[in-house]
């Protein structure tokens, strides 16, 4: 009796031996934890079967579950050297971006020189534009729990991995110009510029580089309206602009980029023009006085130029007309010719200060 329920014994250890350890539906093997489903019922032919039956009939959700299966399975088989990337194709059809990232990612790694490299590093590109414009991803790795958690992040991080991947191609350019715009939404003013000029020192031909100016002036503008008294931002802006006009003179964009940096100048003449008014409400007319200078002789062809006036014209008709003497004098200096009526040229401070 001992016997017989030793030997049961040791058959049931041997039996249980050969199974692969289970965790809440998760199968170990090799060290990585994979779902049950994902253990191959069939052979490899008939995975492959059922995998490309249901791609070509659409059903992309079972379809990416037989190609997942092929690729854990059977990795450097015939049927599953491809088949990530097929799993990747169908996750994206079915809309679970983070998943079809993976798969991409899987894909690129398991081999030295994939079939389909430029098709996986195109699909990376519409996962990172679908993020970029908010559509979200899934909190763990299950594709039964809902798309929740927003991932601009991860976006960021696939433009990288495009640019890097293949730098000298036209979705290298797109990579760029899609990370500036998703910078620029970060506030990070700063890294999309050197984005937008990366695009441009690469790609000085390519159809994106108008939009890459243009939207470093959009950038600087957005940034004067936080540093309205850094003397930089008008300083490269303008740098910007020369250079846009000179890369693309025939542009119709260029009208618009002379718009922008107009808007620009508003921003710092009307930043200059409120601590004025600020001086002026509180009873200290002689300081406002200097500021409203300075809008009219930094800022001459702003409309903020023109209320510093009608202010000076009011409080300090004597400013008004000092001003108005030394930008003309300024001017004739500098170009030899008197300054015609209703412009002028942009002065330091220190030139108003005696």
């Amino acid at each position: 009796m001992i016997r017989r329920f030793s030997l049961k014994a040791l058959f049931l250890f041997l039996a249980l031996g050969s199974i692969q350890p289970v965790f809440g539906g998760y199968v170990l093997i090799d060290g990585t934890l994979y779902h049950s489903d994902e253990i191959p019922s069939f052979s490899e032919e008939k995975h492959y079967e059922l995998a490309t039956n249901a791609f070509y009939s659409c059903d992309f959700e079972e379809a990416a579950k037989q190609f997942r299966i092929l690729a854990i399975n059977w990795p450097g088989c015939t049927y599953g050297q491809d088949a990530w990337f097929f799993a990747a194709v169908s996750y994206y059809e079915t809309c679970d971006l983070d998943f079809s990232n993976c798969a991409l990612t899987a894909y690129l790694r398991c081999q030295t020189a994939p079939r389909y490299f430029e098709e996986a590093v195109y699909y990376k590109l519409l996962i990172a534009d679908r993020l970029a414009a908010g559509e979200m991803i899934h909190p763990i790795e299950s594709t039964k729990l809902p798309k929740c958690i927003p991932a601009k992040g991860l976006a960021m991080e696939i433009y990288d991995e495009v640019i890097s991947l293949m730098p000298t191609s036209e979705l290298a350019a797109h990579a760029m110009f899609r990370k500036g715009c998703l910078e620029w939404s970060f506030g990070q003013y700063r890294e999309a510029i050197a984005t937008y000029q990366s695009l441009i020192r690469k790609f000085p031909k390519h159809e994106l580089a108008p939009d890459a100016y243009l939207n470093m002036l959009r950038v600087y503008l957005a940034e004067s309206r936080i540093e309205y008294q850094n003397p930089d931002i008008l300083s490269f802006a303008d740098i910007t602009l020369r250079k846009f006009r000179q890369d693309f003179p025939k542009d119709e964009r260029i009208d618009e980029g002379e718009v922008v940096v107009a808007t620009i100048y508003e921003v710092f003449a009307s930043g200059i023009y409120n601590i004025g008014e600020f001086y002026l409400r509180t009873k200290h007319p002689r300081a406002a006085v200097i500021y409203y200078q300075m809008v009219i002789a930094k800022f001459p062809t702003t409309k903020m130029a023109e209320r510093a006036m009608c202010r000076l014209q009011n409080i300090c008709p004597e400013g008004l007309e000092t001003v108005i003497e030394r930008c003309r004098a300024r001017a004739a200096t500098a170009e030899g010719t008197s300054l015609p009526e209703g412009n002028g040229e942009f002065f330091h401070f220190e030139d108003l200060a005696d």
